[in-house]
């Protein structure tokens, strides 16, 4: 609707327009309404995705299955951790506690330890994304892979985290591998989606050669699809769901699971128990193991 006449001749302006003249720390701008299926409908792109989720990229979800503490006893618990940051704690639903962290260091520790008991309750920890649903569980996790056999003269930071791209994204490597303590594996941390198939193995390009490297995995987390049977399995949580092709490239995931050599003391190793993108789960949830 166009402005009205102001006295003098001037047109007043829409709200919209005025806002949108305002200096603004809005990751993006105002976006004008467009229809979906004959419903209203505002689009954003995902370049304005990518910037509105920015400020989270330390943030991870907290997910209490059997009551919870209050938010204060949740600060005042995490106060006492010794994290290097501060951080940010407020209620997603009853169940689901986001919490932001001003440092990756802080924001990992959290996370990759996999299971918290905060005054005497238990929680599970997932990585915040954008697609983050709180009816259904993130298919991410952190998780160790070693790479045995691997020449020494890949042991630097950049050439590890370039093979460990080809499985996930790279997080960190545990100290044996930055010292070369233990030069017969380097072993990565890795953000995985478990849903996925997991290769075995990754060539290596050296020059005109080239290897296969073996890749291993350390207490890799099933996944359940959340496509339930109407018998209940395994006293009613989810069964891992292995794969029944395997290949030289795919290899199911209780076999990636035995295949990993026994890990550093310093690794941080967490026990998630199951993973479930379906809404109707319990889990059998298992501490998680801190060497």
């Amino acid at each position: 609707m166009a402005g009205f006449q102001l006295p003098g001749g001037r047109a007043s302006r829409s709200f919209t327009e005025v806002l949108q003249d305002q200096p603004s720390l809005s990751p993006c701008k105002i976006r004008p309404i467009s229809q979906f299926k004959g419903e209203p409908a505002i689009l954003f792109s995902k370049e304005d995705i990518a910037k509105m989720a920015a400020p989270f990229k330390f943030a991870i979800v907290e997910k209490f299955s059997h009551g919870r503490p209050s938010l204060d006893a949740m600060r005042k618990s995490f106060s006492t951790i010794g994290f290097q940051s501060s951080f940010n704690i407020g209620l997603l639903d009853q169940r689901h506690v986001l919490i932001r962290f001003g440092l990756e260091e802080d924001y990992l520790r959290c996370w990759m330890k996999g299971l918290w008991s905060i005054a005497d309750f238990s929680m599970r920890v997932f990585k915040w994304s954008p697609d983050f649903q709180l009816t259904s569980e993130s298919s991410h996790a952190p998780v160790w892979i070693a790479l045995e056999q691997l020449p020494v003269h890949f042991f630097n930071r950049a050439s590890l985290f370039s093979i460990a791209s080809a499985i996930g994204s790279p997080l960190k490597v545990n100290s044996a591998t930055a010292t070369l303590a233990r030069p017969n594996v380097a072993r990565v941390c890795v953000d995985l989606d478990v849903s996925k198939d997991l290769p075995g193995r990754v060539w290596i390009a050296a020059g005109s050669h080239g290897f296969w490297q073996k890749v291993a995995y350390k207490n890799l987390p099933p996944y359940c699809s959340g496509q339930h049977d109407t018998e209940p399995r395994l006293g009613g949580h989810c069964q891992e769901e292995l794969r029944d092709t395997v290949t030289h490239t795919q290899t199911p995931h209780a076999a990636l699971r035995q295949q990993a050599p026994e890990m550093d003391i310093n690794d941080v190793t967490p026990v998630l128990g199951f993973l479930c993108a379906g809404t109707q789960h319990k889990w059998g949830e298992q501490e998680a193991t801190i060497a």
